[in-house]
């Protein structure tokens, strides 16, 4: 929990940007907050694009902010 959100880590380790961004949308029930760690697969920030219009655009409207750590 940060400033009383509550986060989820979650490092991926598909190498398919769709399939990481369905996984983060099914994250919606637990965490108001993800931090996604690229660190483990080959898909980079600009593959993923606009990570958190993509997840509340398939109906995770509890995750409000998406950090992304690696991924140049």
């Amino acid at each position: 929990m940060v400033d009383g959100v509550r986060y989820d880590v979650y490092t991926p380790t598909t190498t398919n940007a769709n399939r990481i961004i369905s996984a983060i949308a099914k994250k919606n029930s637990q965490a108001e907050g993800i931090v996604l760690d690229l660190s483990q697969t080959s898909v980079t920030r600009a593959q993923l694009g606009n990570v958190l219009e993509r997840v509340r655009g398939v109906g995770a409207n509890n995750i409000r902010d998406v950090i992304i750590l690696g991924g140049n």
